[in-house]
Formats: structure tokens, sequence, C-alpha cells
């Protein structure tokens, strides 16, 4: 079997951002979650032990690593996902600095089993401040990936210290676990902690993972909308103008979660004029683009980007979410109705009118 993993060039890796991105337990899930994902898995599950201070457990049926590639997977700037500087212009994947994990096993004590779905066995590895305890061990096991993290900074008293309570970093959890699982609905989740059951999600459409996780009542408030341009694919959900939650604000590109002032105010500002005061709607937007058109790497947290025609963009979720805003009112009238007659056929034909040629003026 030919090994995957390699050490990148000072040249690669000295143009890369890089950073400390662990601070908490939901930063560890983040980074091992992202990695599942870019294994292919189909089924993950995360099993926690007092919101993640004391465990983290990931198991997932990827296609798991090799003997050599495991061992090389907790060295800095050891990555399968790119080789050269011209490849952080066609990411396809979550993670690619080959940062995250090396750090993760300086400041927790990490257990590791993992099968390549072409051996026969798996292996398992125990590190301890980033080196092997023993040598790897050969173990019976499925395809995939478990990895079980312990004890947090324990060997960092002081940022152990500044970790938050149990229930708190629990929370945080569940905050990184929405945008993983938002934007993966085709991948099934379980996520335990302290032995109780908190998601069970089955693969599902866009609109009822949202349901499932925020409960039905959104469901009669959620508009969908999309539209597909030579540029982008924009598909997703807003929340009507009765509607008001400003957790529950998500963008994702290309499937992974990021933020980004002048899009969110694009939408925000998209409501102007529906209600007597300052909107904030919720909404699930994902955008779909070829990654040549936008640059992930600016940040270590990958959630930052620079797009590099940012105006056309917000003017087109802008444009889509006034169409379909305007489209959902003038359904709501006619719900309203027993029956249309010719007013009611004149009425809509002069509303319709009126919203394209408002979006002609702003195109």
């Amino acid at each position: 079997m030919t090994d995957v993993i390699k050490f990148l060039s000072k040249n690669v890796s000295n143009k890369i951002a890089s950073g400390d991105v662990i601070h908490n337990p939901s930063s560890i899930l983040k980074e091992i979650l992202e990695n599942s994902i870019d294994a292919y898995a189909k089924n993950i599950k995360i099993i926690l032990l007092n919101g993640g201070k004391d465990r983290i457990h990931i198991i997932d049926d990827g296609i798991g690593m090799s003997k050599n590639d495991a061992i090389k997977s907790f060295e800095r700037y050891s990555t399968s996902k790119i080789n050269k500087v011209e490849d952080l212009l066609n990411l396809s994947t979550k993670g690619f600095r080959g940062e995250a994990l090396s750090y993760i096993t300086s400041v927790t004590q990490i257990e590791m089993d993992t099968r390549y779905i072409e051996s026969d066995i798996g292996i398992r590895l125990i590190i301890e401040n980033g080196k092997l305890k023993y040598k790897p061990l050969p173990i019976a096991m499925d395809k995939g990936c478990s990895i079980c993290i312990k004890n947090i900074f324990y060997n960092i008293p002081v940022k152990r210290k500044f970790l938050k309570s149990s229930n708190l970093e629990l929370k945080n959890i569940i905050n990184e676990f929405y945008k993983i699982v938002l934007s993966h609905n085709d991948l099934n989740f379980i996520l335990k902690n302290n032995k109780k059951i908190f998601f069970f999600l089955k693969k599902s459409s866009h609109k009822k993972r949202i349901i499932k996780i925020f409960g039905k009542k959104i469901k009669k408030y959620l508009i969908k909308i999309k539209k597909t341009t030579n540029l982008v694919k924009i598909q997703g959900y807003i929340t009507n103008t009765k509607y008001f939650n400003l957790k529950k604000q998500y963008i994702f590109l290309n499937k992974r979660f990021i933020k980004n002032k002048n899009l969110h105010n694009a939408i925000i500002n998209s409501y102007e004029g529906l209600t007597k005061k300052k909107y904030n709607p919720s909404y699930f937007i994902f955008l779909t683009m070829d990654p040549s058109l936008f640059n992930i790497n600016i940040s270590p947290y990958k959630t930052k980007v620079k797009f590099y025609d940012e105006i056309y963009l917000c003017n087109k979720i802008s444009t889509l979410i006034k169409e379909y805003l305007g489209i959902n009112n003038i359904k709501k009238f006619f719900l309203k109705k027993k029956y249309t007659d010719k007013n009611d056929i004149i009425f809509f034909n002069k509303k319709y009118k009126n919203i394209k040629e408002s979006l002609k003026e702003i195109n």
C-alpha cells in the first residue's frame, strides 16, 4: 500500500496561516470531526465526558490510516491534503494545514485505533506529551478511526484552569456541532455526554435537519431560497418576519461554516421596509463556488474568507432574498382569501411586477 501522508516543505508551510487553534474542547471537536469528514466517513459517533473536559471520543467509519500514516499524522505540517502552494487555491477538504492534531497531542493524552480500508488489521497508538508512549500495537477492528482524547491541558495547569464549567463547555461543543451537522446533512451523527444521548441525527434534507436540531416550531417560519448563476449556487432557508432568533444565523461555503460581515449585512438589509424596526432573521444559507473564486487561508480558524468579487455575491444574495420574501407575502394574501377572483389576479400581477422592477433597479 502506498502511504499518502507526507511532510510539507518549509516553502509551503511558511505560506500557510498558522496559529494556536486549540483553546477548549469545542475546538478539539471541530478539528477531529473535520478529519473524519475528510476521511469519507458516513457514520460519526461522539462520546463526551464532562462536556469534553475529561474525554472526547470520536468514532468514524472512514477509510482509516496505515501504520506509517497514523504515526506521521501527529507530526506538525504532515498532511495528505496539499502538496504545493498552488493547491491552496483549489481546496476541497476541511483541514489542510497539518497543525491541529500535532498541537492536540502536546496538550492531551490520546489513544487512537485505526484501520485502513485495504488492511486486514488495525493499529493502536498511545500518545502523551506529543510522543508515542509504546510501539504501535496491532488490533482487530472495523475500518475507520477511533480517537479518544483525554484530559485537555492536563500538562498546562494555567490553561486547564481557564476552562469553563462542564455545562458551558458542553454548550460550546454543541454550538460547534451544529456548524458541522447542518452542512453535512448527508451523514449520520450521534452525540453523547456522560452516557446521555443529546443528538441522534440520520441523513436527511437540509430542512429536516434544521427542524430536527431547532425544533418543530421553526418549520412554519422557514422560506426556501434557491438560485444558480455562473459564479455561485445559493440555496437554503431564511425565516419570515415573524421569527426572531439571533443565534440561528449560519452561512456555509462549500459545506464549511464561515463568517462574513458583508454577507450578513446583505441578508439583514434585505428585510428593510418589511418590518417597522431593524429585523434580525434566522438564516441557513449554503453557497457553492469554485475554490479559485475565494481564499480560505487567511486565518487559522478557516472561518474567514476573502471573496474575489464580494460585491457581486452580496448583491445576488440580497436580490434573491427580496424576491422570495415578496413572493411569500403574495402567497400569504391568497391564503387568507377563500377564493380567487379577477381583482385578486390583477393585484397579484401588479405586486409581482413591482417586485421584479425593484430587483432590476438593484442590479
